[in-house]
């Protein structure tokens, strides 16, 4: 800083000069304000005309937008509703929400949208399936069995889809103890799978030993089965069940005719089908023993001999009398006895006891003539 009396420079911490010996006083320097001048003849409209374009700029953009909201709205909502549309027609998003309400035990909107699904699927019946399984886990056991009956046996059902009903089908009789109705069922189709996989259920109808016939002799017949399980039978006829004769042994026939029907029950309780099977039994008849003397009167006395067929042996009389096995049995030559004697002669079959015609003969011995 300069002294302002003598102009000599004095140091900024003094204050007099050192020279002059004039006080220095400390005033702060005054900048003064500065003022904008607007000159008068400035034009004002060029402002005006500025903040009228601004005010329209801004209507225009409240209208753009007062535009554009309702129509990205009104898209916002097509979108949506392609989206939907697209689901609604999409199988596998249809499938998914049938899960969904299954899951959440609402089967009824669950079977809807398995229908859904087997419309838009060009008619697959695997769906049916799943529809048929709602009612299964719903507890309607007997919708659950009509809905597989049904493709089990439908025209136009594919022989895949109908296989697998039948499964189902017969799982369910099994899982309810129902082995007859499961077996009824097996065996009213013809899918050898099933009797494959089933088979341990089914019960076959007894095998006897000897076919249905006509037989000379008395025989004994036996009845066996291809499972355990019990054989009950009856010889009257009549229709066997659980409650007839139970099967332990063979069984003699005699002569006569004889109506055998056994059926056979496994160890499910599954019946078989009844066999029946009718014999008979017509013993030969023996050729009637050959006689060497025929009747007559004899002056002598004679020996009577007898033969017969292999296998008989004969019987007879001497007073007229029927002859049978409690007759007298010829074994030697018989002597004519005296004087008048009817003797009748019988062969009767040692093992069918079958008896010939009978051959009469009288004799008269008059040896003293």
């Amino acid at each position: 800083m300069k002294c302002p009396n003598c102009g000599k420079e004095i140091p900024d911490e003094h204050l007099i000069c050192e020279h002059c010996g004039t006080e220095i006083q400390m005033v702060p320097e005054y900048i003064p304000e500065e003022v904008e001048v607007v000159p008068e003849d400035i034009d004002t409209t060029v402002f005006d005309e500025e903040e009228n374009s601004a005010s329209v700029t801004s209507k225009l953009h409240k209208q753009i937008l007062f535009i554009l909201i309702p129509v990205a709205a009104i898209l916002v909502i097509l979108v949506l509703i392609s989206v939907r549309i697209y689901h609604s027609r999409s199988v596998n998003w249809q499938y998914s929400m049938a899960q969904k309400a299954i899951s959440q035990q609402d089967y009824e909107l669950g079977r809807n949208y398995l229908e859904t699904c087997y419309e838009l699927s060009g008619e697959d019946s695997t769906y049916l399936l799943d529809i048929a399984s709602t009612y299964d886990l719903e507890g309607n056991t007997s919708s659950y069995r009509m809905e597989l009956e049904q493709l089990s046996y439908g025209k136009e059902i594919p022989p895949e889809v109908q296989r697998k009903a039948m499964e189902m089908l017969c799982e369910s009789y099994i899982s309810s103890g129902e082995y007859q109705r499961l077996a009824d069922f097996v065996e009213g189709t013809d899918q050898t799978e099933l009797y494959e996989m089933y088979g341990q259920y089914l019960a076959d109808p007894p095998l006897f030993t000897y076919p249905e016939g006509v037989y000379d002799e008395s025989f004994r017949v036996e009845l066996t089965s291809k499972a355990s399980g019990k054989i009950y039978y009856t010889i009257d006829g009549s229709f066997p069940t659980s409650h007839s004769m139970e099967y332990k042994g063979p069984l003699e026939l005699d002569q006569g005719s004889t109506v055998v029907s056994a059926v056979f029950v496994n160890e499910f309780g599954v019946s078989s089908d009844v066999a029946r099977v009718t014999y008979t039994v017509e013993f030969k008849i023996p050729e009637p023993p050959v006689i060497n003397l025929q009747s007559g009167v004899y002056k002598e006395r004679r020996s009577i001999v007898i033969t017969c067929e292999e296998g008989c042996s004969v019987y007879y009389t001497v007073n007229g009398s029927e002859p049978n096995e409690t007759c007298r049995k010829y074994t030697d030559p018989i002597k004519l006895p005296d004087g008048v004697s009817i003797f009748k002669f019988v062969a009767i079959n040692d093992t069918t006891f079958a008896e010939s015609n009978i051959v009469s003969r009288t004799y008269e011995l008059d040896a003293y003539q």
